[in-house]
């Protein structure tokens, strides 16, 4: 049986990543509650979580870790209230039809400014890819229905 599949945000890499992110137990607890999940990511998704995770002051040598994770195929241990998981990553290109479908939704959403480039290009690879799910708390991904659904949500039940 193939794994099921589903793109993950910045904003989720950060949860899984910093135990002092407000999403971090639920990150966690929902990776562990689906351990059959792949994690897509693209190099963009990559980037934009280490440049924050050394904005915000992460600690050195756990941003290189975070950096060593995505490019292994190990994937991410992670302990939570039930016990260990792993959340396991795979990196996917970006094609250059994405990048111009990423500018169609930019453009389409240029006057909300949470969504960015990244967002757009995001939500382009999903499509391409025929995903439908995004591993993420942001909220503005909830703009883009008809290509992808956001997952966790808020009602999730942490025991």
């Amino acid at each position: 049986m193939k794994p099921e599949q589903i793109i993950a945000d910045t904003g989720a890499w950060l949860a899984l990543f910093s135990r002092k992110d407000q999403h971090h137990r639920e990150a966690a607890f929902w990776c562990a509650a689906k351990p059959e999940q792949v994690f897509l990511v693209t190099y963009l998704i990559i980037a934009e979580t280490l440049v924050r995770l050394r904005r915000d002051g992460i600690h050195k040598e756990k941003v290189i870790e975070a950096g060593t994770i995505f490019s292994s195929s190990k994937g991410i241990e992670l302990q939570t209230e039930q016990g260990k998981a792993t959340a396991r990553v795979e990196i996917v290109s970006v094609e250059q039809a994405d990048h111009q479908r990423a500018l169609e939704i930019l453009e389409k959403y240029w006057d909300n400014r949470s969504i960015d480039y990244v967002d757009c290009v995001t939500v382009a690879v999903a499509q391409r890819l025929g995903i439908s799910h995004i591993f993420s708390f942001d909220s503005h991904f909830d703009r883009f229905p008809e290509i992808l659904q956001r997952v966790p949500y808020s009602g999730l039940q942490l025991h």
